[in-house]
């Protein structure tokens, strides 16, 4: 008996020990009640920027935001440096409006950007840039995709909301390289994409794709004084039309898998083996030509071709008359336009009116869509950007509360410390007693 009293003891201690550090607790809170009471705020985010500087000098430790819109970037900022610093930061959800930006870089030599907005608001959207206004859209929750010339930064703005993207322009893209046989076909390619405004160097073919042994080929050059070297330090991309690109299958490859653009003919697919391992399609049956379709709409259905059969990881673009006639695919770090339509001078030859511009605008886009976007740091400080306010706001703060913040009070805090403070005192008197001490 002697022994478990003995181990009752410093129990004892201990209980007499918490008993006295929770009155002091207890204590302490109520002095510090007495000096500063605690505050806990609800506020709508529209009111909260005008009063979270009064709650912070008030010393207020609790914040409850009512999102009839969603704070501006600068007062999100704030309230996460206050949630940092301990404060109680809460916000109850009032379907807020969304909103949200993008501005991608468009590969090409004029400079375009893609611009999407998307927003779930019952007011209108107005895109403007540095330059004024882009365009506007009023369906709720709708997408609206712009592409042109932005200048500065891109805002999307709504009566209670509006996000924010700097737009930066890609640098101008290096040369096109042009192989194929000389003809109407490589002529109007290349007058084409020039008139774009894209730089062209073409490798047209006079003599056979292999000629006879011993017999050098006879090449015309339109930008070249020797062979081209084809690599990603010189061309963005290259354009195979026919047969004359066989002995340029392998560097071909190489080309596009260290990041270059390659779109592939359907002569070229079909003539060069070489090229079918990175094909993202194989030529199939030729297709029925509809006479008289080049002065109508849609003018691709009389141009000639082959039908394309996809690869594996291939993604169809554009069918024509339920016949897969354009199809892409990756390859390393590059991509490979592969198209099924051939003669496509004829398009622009006996199209009807607007016939050059589309067909100018079709290979433009063709050679865009593989040409790799290159973008320069910029060198100024980067301005506000804000892509998708609520989006960052959800992030930053998490999921809304159910009900508002409680207000845990530290006054509620101190009968629950006398309590247990009380109940440790009792224990340890019940102790002593049990053993025979006072």
């Amino acid at each position: 008996m002697r022994s478990v009293a003995k181990l009752r003891q410093p129990v004892e201690v201990v209980a007499r020990l918490l008993a006295l550090g929770l009155l002091v607790c207890a204590l302490w809170i109520v002095v510090r009640q007495s000096a500063a009471p605690l505050q806990v705020r609800e506020l709508p985010a529209s009111d909260v920027e005008s009063e979270v500087p009064a709650l912070i000098r008030a010393g207020a430790s609790q914040l409850t935001v009512r999102m009839d819109r969603v704070p501006s970037r600068v007062m999100r900022d704030v309230l996460r440096a206050l949630a940092r610093s301990g404060y109680a930061v809460a916000w109850l959800s009032e379907t807020p409006d969304a909103l949200a930006l993008s501005v991608e870089p468009i590969a090409g030599p004029d400079a375009r950007s893609r611009v999407i907005v998307m927003g779930n608001v019952p007011d209108p959207i107005t895109l403007v840039d540095a330059g004024g206004i882009l365009d506007s859209t009023t369906a709720p929750g709708s997408s609206r995709a712009v592409i042109g010339s932005v200048r500065g930064t891109v805002s999307a703005r709504a009566r209670t909301t509006s996000a924010h993207v700097r737009s930066v322009a890609a640098d101008a893209p290096k040369p096109v390289l042009v192989l194929g046989r000389v003809g109407w076909e490589a002529k109007f390619v290349i007058a084409a994409l020039e008139e774009a405004g894209w730089r062209v160097a073409g490798e047209l073919l006079v003599t056979p794709a292999r000629p006879a042994i011993g017999v050098a080929p006879v090449v015309v050059r339109t930008a070249e004084t020797g062979p081209p070297q084809l690599d990603t330090a010189r061309f963005s991309a290259v354009v195979a039309l026919d047969g004359s690109a066989f002995g340029y299958a392998e560097r071909i490859r190489a080309f596009v898998v260290q990041g270059g653009g390659a779109i592939l003919g359907a002569e070229a697919i079909r003539d060069v083996p070489g090229l079918s391992s990175i094909s993202p399609g194989r030529a199939g049956d030729a297709r029925t030509v509809l006479i008289g379709a080049l002065s109508s709409r849609p003018p691709r259905d009389g141009l000639t071709g082959w039908t394309l059969q996809p690869s594996t990881d291939a993604v169809p673009v554009e069918y024509n008359r339920g016949e897969l006639m354009v199809v892409a695919m990756r390859e390393g770090l590059g991509r490979i336009v592969a198209i099924g339509y051939g003669d496509t001078w004829r398009w622009r030859m006996e199209g009807g009116d607007g016939a050059v511009d589309d067909h100018r605008r079709w290979w433009s886009d063709l050679v865009a869509s593989v040409t790799p976007v290159r973008v320069s740091v910029p060198s100024v400080a980067e301005v506000a950007h804000d892509p998708a306010p609520l989006a960052t706001w959800v992030h930053t703060f998490g999921a809304p509360a159910r009900t508002a913040l409680p207000a845990l009070s530290q006054v509620r805090v101190i009968p629950w410390l006398v309590v247990v403070a009380a109940l440790l005192l009792l224990a340890e008197w019940t102790s002593r007693r049990l053993r025979g001490a006072r």
